[in-house]
């Protein structure tokens, strides 16, 4: 092999293909390099290796969402590496793919504009993001509560929590609101943000089923006005079980996540 000109020096740059292999490729830079040095921040890029953790994701038109990578090894300081998307009317990057030194795990924040789908390729790692319609402006305006939590189709046991998020007008008096059981019971909440986040009020229950039959339960959430007026919203269906104490395992789902979760939730 030719050496290299001792008064030059090569500098690598990964560039990621879609099969997912490493191609290497050397542009020779002068020994001393730009003033501006940037020559050492393309060679810390160099020697990470970027991977997606899948091959797919989901946004929505008009809302913003963070998108996490994997990169090896670890840098030693904080990292900003290049990022693209192959359709800018379909995606837009409004913030940076960022890693901070000493961990493996990056975040890029992108916008979906319209539907579609693009590629987001980080480092030349590529990943699909489709962009859905925008879900949310319409139904959120509504003044009708909404279950949040849990969902239909869910297995509850023992106390659970549930979560009801309406819409006030600033001005008018806070509407009562209730959890209404299949029974008639009214649960009232035991926490309640009220007008500190305008203009959305959620609300938190504690349904305790311990002593309820195994099987369907329907929950309303009902808003009650000063003025007598009442306003149901869609009711959510879960199912009640009464697991064997054994076969329940407590803990958070977190420790099972096989990705590193970032210094500030450690």
């Amino acid at each position: 092999m030719a050496e290299f000109d001792r008064a030059r020096r090569p500098t690598v740059f990964l560039m990621l293909c879609a099969t997912g292999a490493l191609l290497l490729s050397a542009s020779e830079i002068p020994a001393d390099g730009p003033p501006d040095g940037s020559v050492a921040a393309e060679s810390a890029v160099a020697n990470v290796r970027v991977e997606q953790l899948t091959e797919r994701t989901i946004a929505d038109a008009g809302r913003t969402r963070v998108i996490a990578f994997r990169v090896a090894p670890a840098p030693t300081e904080n990292l900003v590496l290049n990022a693209i998307v192959t359709d800018s009317s379909v995606l837009e990057i409004v913030g940076e793919a960022t890693v901070t030194a000493g961990c493996s795990i990056g975040y890029v924040r992108v916008r979906g504009l319209r539907e579609g789908v693009s590629k987001l390729l980080i480092g030349g790692a590529p990943i699909d993001v489709q962009v859905a319609a925008g879900r949310g402006p319409a139904d959120r305006r509504q003044l009708e509560p909404r279950i949040i939590g849990p969902v239909t189709g869910a297995f509850v046991w023992g106390t659970v929590s549930v979560g009801i998020e309406t819409r006030y007008h600033p001005g008018r008096p806070l509407r009562r609101i209730v959890l209404r059981l299949p029974d008639g019971e009214l649960l009232e909440p035991v926490e309640d943000t009220r007008a500190r986040f305008h203009p959305y009020r959620q609300l938190r229950f504690e349904l305790n089923v311990q002593t309820r039959p195994d099987g369907r339960l329907d929950l309303t959430p009902v808003a009650l006005g000063d003025d007598g007026t009442m306003q149901t919203g869609p009711p959510v269906t879960v199912t009640v079980v009464h697991p064997e104490p054994r076969s329940i395992i407590a803990g958070e789902a977190e420790t099972d996540y096989e990705v590193e979760r970032p210094p500030r939730f450690q």
